[in-house]
């Protein structure tokens, strides 16, 4: 399906959700063969940092959201102990299937005046091959706002813990319960399918 397909085909089907905000919505699970997506990297401080030209490809995408998203993940998963101990558990659980970073919290749910974790689960699992499976799941992916970030983020997680391991990147699988595009972004989602479909960076 093309990009102006798939924004008519948004168009026209109804959305899975009775949130008056929400232009589209559907659960989805996206599955990746092992693949390397540049974005995010550790500075020579070990500090977070986006290092990727994202307006060559999203010319109108709100940098701030970057910015937003650099500090909570530099928060949540760089600065707490949360990779060192799934690759200590990995490494001497090599059959775990208890490989699990959780960001979710029931205070989240109890509180939604709170800002949430969007992808609250990280599952690694070593496949036969020396390879390291990785599953994550979100509870919400913003299409057009969020999900090429979150998965440049993710796979950098991905190849940073199979190195740390000596494994090789294995395949990634994404499952999304609430995957969405805001009615507020609509002229943006047309703009960026008009520019997809003369771009020569989205022809493969």
């Amino acid at each position: 399906m093309c990009s102006k397909e798939f924004l008519e085909f948004i168009i026209r089907k109804k959305s899975q959700s009775e949130d008056d905000i929400v232009l589209y919505e559907d659960s989805t699970v996206y599955e990746f063969l092992p693949y390397s997506l540049d974005g995010f990297s550790l500075d020579k401080k070990g500090i977070l940092v986006y290092d990727f030209d994202i307006l060559k490809l999203f010319p109108e995408f709100d940098l701030k959201k970057i910015e937003d998203e650099t500090i909570y993940w530099e928060k949540e998963m760089i600065l707490t102990a949360r990779i060192d101990k799934i690759v200590e558990h990995i490494k001497n659980n090599l059959s775990s299937r208890r490989a699990i970073i959780s960001l979710w919290s029931d205070t989240f749910r109890e509180n939604s005046f709170l800002s949430s974790a969007c992808i609250h689960t990280f599952y690694f699992r070593v496949k036969l091959g020396n390879e390291l499976e990785m599953h994550t799941h979100a509870r919400a992916n913003d299409l057009y706002n969020c999900v090429f970030l979150d998965l440049q983020f993710i796979n950098f997680v991905h190849r940073m813990v199979a190195s740390k391991i000596g494994m090789k990147v294995g395949k990634h699988i994404h499952f999304v319960d609430a995957l969405h595009i805001f009615k507020k972004d609509l002229y943006k989602i047309e703009n960026q399918t008009n520019f997809m479909e003369k771009s020569e960076l989205w022809h493969c």
